[in-house]
């Protein structure tokens, strides 16, 4: 049986377990931005999902302890370490923000300025 260390216990954290909960693995680890849990035995995955869910952080847990990430996966050495924290890149928000300003630009002025050139008498005319 292989062991796993999830990092982000989160909603997708949450997904990804319930997607490999037939599978035959042992998670031995979970962290999150603030601690880590450690049980080379198992962890009680929906105990710390209720958990999350309530709004709660790991360190709030009997057994946790803080540590960096980088520690805690040297120290648990889980055979599949599974990263599971979402990741929001500068670069998209700018460009979803080139996006809309595009669309915003494309949609707005050309009707407009389309409009600008028709004789009103008769534009009310065809309508």
């Amino acid at each position: 049986m292989h062991s796993l260390h999830l990092l982000g216990p989160g909603q997708v954290g949450r997904c990804l377990l319930a997607r490999t909960a037939s599978l035959p693995l042992r998670i031995t680890g979970v962290s999150d931005s603030q601690a880590t849990l450690f049980a080379p035995e198992g962890i009680d995955l929906e105990a710390i999902a209720r958990h999350k869910q309530a709004g709660g952080s790991l360190s709030e847990l009997p057994g946790s302890q803080v540590m960096t990430t980088p520690e805690a996966i040297g120290l648990i050495g889980a055979d599949i370490v599974a990263d599971a924290t979402p990741v929001v890149l500068p670069w998209s928000i700018v460009l979803a923000f080139g996006i809309s300003v595009f669309i915003g630009i494309l949609f707005g002025i050309y009707p407009a300025r389309r409009a600008a050139h028709l004789d009103p008498i008769e534009a009310l005319r065809h309508e």
